[in-house]
């Protein structure tokens, strides 16, 4: 019988000493949690579940820490509650993608990476969105160099304008649309310059004329009747 209640007694002391706790590492001013660690082993002071709180009490970050460094899905939140970027990590990497929303909670920004990220530069596609939903830009980073195709609208959000760059030099297709949706204007540049074919057509549909371009100089052309 004795023998059973020590059994007891150490299971309740290794379950104690071994479970999870949570700590409050710092408060406001005003007397509310700031940042609060949860230990899943107490023992293991490095590998916690991590929240910030702002003075209003609405929780403003939400993630895993793993032997020190930030592991998996990750979310960062505005003051007003709405959500603000949410990020997956692997030993404190940036890695699939990562996600930011405008304050209203309308979609920001998608990133999407090649392999571990280190920075706030790294290799993969990003995709910007205006406040109304459209696409701004796409933006493709390999090795240092940024590719991103641009995307101008009217006040009425309707697309008219599309530009590809190299870093911040015009490079491959240019293309300007009629509020219709017939095109206007199609072409290509090279190191900065109109190079190639480039075609104009009216509002409706009719080809207008034909240039081409070597390096930016104009050549010949062909006018439809």
């Amino acid at each position: 019988m004795k023998r059973m209640f020590w059994v007891i007694i150490m299971l309740i002391i290794f379950s104690c000493n071994h479970g999870q706790k949570t700590k409050i590492i710092s408060k406001w001013d005003n007397g509310k949690k700031k940042v609060v660690n949860t230990y899943d082993n107490i023992q293991d002071s490095l590998t916690y579940t991590r929240e910030f709180f702002f003075e209003n009490g609405k929780l403003g970050t939400y993630g895993k820490m793993l032997n020190g460094e930030r592991e998996g899905n990750w979310h960062f939140y505005y003051e007003n509650g709405n959500k603000k970027h949410e990020a997956f990590f692997s030993k404190g990497h940036y890695i699939n993608k990562r996600i930011h929303w405008y304050e209203n909670g309308k979609l920001q920004l998608e990133e999407f990476f090649d392999g571990q990220c280190e920075g706030d530069c790294c290799d993969g596609k990003n995709i910007y969105y205006l406040e109304n939903g459209l696409i701004e830009q796409e933006v493709f980073i390999k090795n240092g160099i940024t590719k991103y195709t641009l995307y101008d609208y009217d006040k009425k959000g309707e697309f008219i304008l599309i530009t590809n760059y190299v870093d911040t030099i015009k490079e491959g297709g240019y293309k300007e649309i009629w509020k219709n949706g017939g095109k206007k204007v199609e072409g290509s540049y090279k190191n900065g310059k109109q190079d190639g074919k480039w075609t104009w057509w009216d509002n409706k549909g009719k080809l207008r004329y034909i240039q081409y371009y070597k390096d930016g100089e104009y050549l010949d052309d062909k006018v439809s009747n």
